[in-house]
Order: C-alpha cells, then structure tokens, then sequence
C-alpha cells in the first residue's frame, strides 16, 4: 500500500515537472508551436499520392522499400558484427 501510494506521487511529481521543463525548453529553442506546422524534408523522396483522408497531393514511400532498407541495414550489423566477433575471439 505504502509503495502504491509513493509511485503515485512520484508519477505525478515527475510528469509535472517534466511538463515545465518541456515547455521551457520549447520556448527557448522557438520550437513552440511546431506540432501545428506539418512540413516535409526536402531530403525525403517518395512518390506521388493523393492522401485518402485530406485528398492532397503527398509524397509517399512504399512500405515494400521501407522493409527492404531495414532488412538490409539489420544484415549489414549482423556482418559487422560477427566480423568483430571474430577479431576478438583470434586475438
């Protein structure tokens, strides 16, 4: 019971604090109200869209090449990987 009550108060001590100082922060880094602008990269590129929900025009990149990408980013640290592996087991 004790420890119920101190985790209650300690959540809410905490996320109030951190509440003040995500605002501070956002204040001085003029970042405050960046959730409303919604703008893409100009390094992104994609293909052309309609969006189902807004019916604009938008950039979109396949799932299918999101997959690939990862894949093949998990398989090249996989080499790395072993190939430490293996230095460290011949030394």
């Amino acid at each position: 019971m004790i420890t119920s009550v101190f985790n209650l108060c300690w959540t809410t001590f905490f996320l109030e604090i951190w509440k003040r100082k995500s605002s501070e922060l956002s204040y001085m880094w003029g970042i405050l109200d960046m959730d409303l602008i919604d703008e893409q990269r100009p390094q992104f590129h994609g293909t052309p869209s309609t969006n189902p929900i807004t019916k604009k025009q938008e950039l979109y990149y396949s799932k299918y090449y999101f997959v690939l990408r990862k894949k093949f980013l998990r398989l090249n640290y996989r080499f790395d990987y072993f190939k430490n592996f293996k230095k460290k087991k011949n030394n």
